[in-house]
């Protein structure tokens, strides 16, 4: 799933996405120059905006260790 950041921060990420979110609790994935960082996030909250959009925030609880693709 792709979406629009909003706001980023060393605690969270809030976002746009056009469909409810159907989890609570997901991986992010974020570019940091020549390499991608995962964190695991918990969804805190969504609501619909008057622009035909959700809005959604939430806090990162964990940095991944990183994957080895083969």
């Amino acid at each position: 799933m792709v979406v629009i950041g909003r706001h980023l921060s060393g605690l969270g990420l809030d976002f746009y996405h056009r469909e409810v979110v159907p989890f609570r609790r997901g991986i992010v994935s974020l570019r940091a120059g020549d390499e991608w960082i995962g964190l695991l996030f918990e969804l805190l909250w969504t609501r619909f905006n008057c622009h035909g959009w959700y809005d959604n925030g939430g806090r990162f609880l964990a940095v991944l260790p990183p994957l080895e693709f083969a």
